[in-house]
């Protein structure tokens, strides 16, 4: 007797009154058939569930395993596709996404059964507590794990190619003025690494930049320093929460940040103090000390906890009754400071390595506002008595 072939399919009504369809998709390894079933109330809806599967077997868009839920699959996607492909960081941002806010929203959703409604719903619900662009990111890590699926056919379509995003309200930038600037390097007196926390507002550096920089990077007179890896902290998540997080250095995130910019003279003061300092903690460790060349680093040579870091500059803001400002507003503040003392944008993109000048133009457009008055005061005046 020749065998059904894959595709044939019978429809029947059982005792219970519902209608089943049947249709053969394979065989297994011992020869007997493998059949993909469908039940619905009515004859009709369970002939158009079986005519969908049709459809998507022609396009190839079956998937042999349909009980793949969407979370296997993510563990898939990063461990087959994206752990040897891109760097630790990505890697590790993708992680903490899938494990914080994907697996715990899908946990029995299957694969081929995610909705662009789904989707939706479970962004809508993010709005409430996380920012527009932390949505975004969300995103961005789905939508690459099910164009991997469709491009594997495991779906008939990328469900998040077909959704709403919420809007990224530009928030005005924090950071320091040049006076309160004075008043939060005053704060930083006598820190253990004073040099690095007023190294943040001076030079614009990253804070992964600055803990990630070596002796070595630096010239012999202190006068430029070389700035060419990162160090990089990944999240170990348990249950959507973050429990602890391991270290690593890596190379940095654009071409344009690795750079070598020039060190103003207040730090070379405070990076001579500082390496004093450290060479007496050198020889009170002895065998015991962590010969990495690191700057800044605990008291036994290892590199610091980029959290604890945070950690400490919110104390010293607090106990010197300084508002709150993130530590990256740091960042913001350099920029600030070198667009008041008249520095070009191009010259504020190099120091910050900014990937383009369209990133610098676009991230401080406030700076260059006030320049608009200038400009046109300027050409009135040279065009006076017209």
């Amino acid at each position: 007797m020749s065998k059904r072939a894959n595709g044939e399919g019978t429809v029947c009504k059982r005792s219970d009154g519902r209608f089943q369809a049947k249709i053969l998709v394979g065989y297994f390894e011992n020869g007997s058939p493998q059949f993909k079933t469908f039940t619905s109330k009515s004859q009709k809806e369970v002939i158009s569930k079986m005519q969908a599967y049709k459809n998507e077997q022609s396009m190839g868009r079956t998937s042999p395993n349909e009980k793949l839920t969407l979370n296997d699959w993510l563990d898939i996607w990063i461990t087959t596709y994206q752990a040897k492909n891109i760097k630790r960081s990505s890697l590790a941002s993708y992680i903490s996404i899938i494990e914080k806010h994907l697996k715990p929203a899908f946990m029995k959703v299957k694969l081929r059964n995610l909705k662009p409604h789904n989707l939706q719903s479970f962004y809508n619900s993010l709005e409430e507590t996380i920012s527009p662009k932390t949505i975004r990111n969300i995103h961005v890590t789905i939508h690459s794990a099910l164009k991997r699926a469709f491009n594997d056919d495991l779906i008939i379509s990328n469900p998040a190619d077909k959704v709403t995003l919420p809007k990224i309200v530009k928030k005005e930038i924090e950071c320091f003025t040049l006076d309160a600037t004075k008043e939060y390097i005053k704060a930083c007196k006598g820190e253990r690494l004073e040099c690095a926390y007023v190294m943040l507002p001076l030079m614009g550096l990253r804070r992964g930049e600055l803990l990630g920089l070596k002796w070595a990077d630096c010239s012999k007179d202190f006068s430029t320093v070389h700035i060419q890896r990162a160090l990089y902290y990944k999240p170990e998540i348990i249950n959507g929460k973050r429990m602890k997080c391991s270290s690593y250095f890596d190379n940095l995130k654009t071409e344009k940040s690795n750079r070598t910019i020039g060190i103003p003279k207040p730090i070379r003061i405070l990076l001579k103090e500082h390496k004093k300092n450290q060479s007496m903690e050198i020889l009170t460790a002895g065998q015991f000390y962590d010969k990495q060349d690191l700057i800044f680093c605990n008291e036994l040579g290892a590199p610091i906890e980029p959290d604890n870091f945070g950690k400490r500059y919110k104390t010293i803001l607090k106990n010197n009754n300084i508002p709150h400002m993130k530590l990256h507003g740091l960042r913001h503040t350099c920029a600030s400071i070198l667009n008041e003392l008249g520095l070009s944008a191009k010259d504020i993109q190099e120091t910050l390595g900014h990937s383009n000048i369209a990133t610098t133009l676009d991230t401080y457009t406030h700076l260059y506002d006030s320049r608009k008055t200038e400009v046109s005061n300027l050409i009135g005046d040279a065009f006076k008595g017209i």
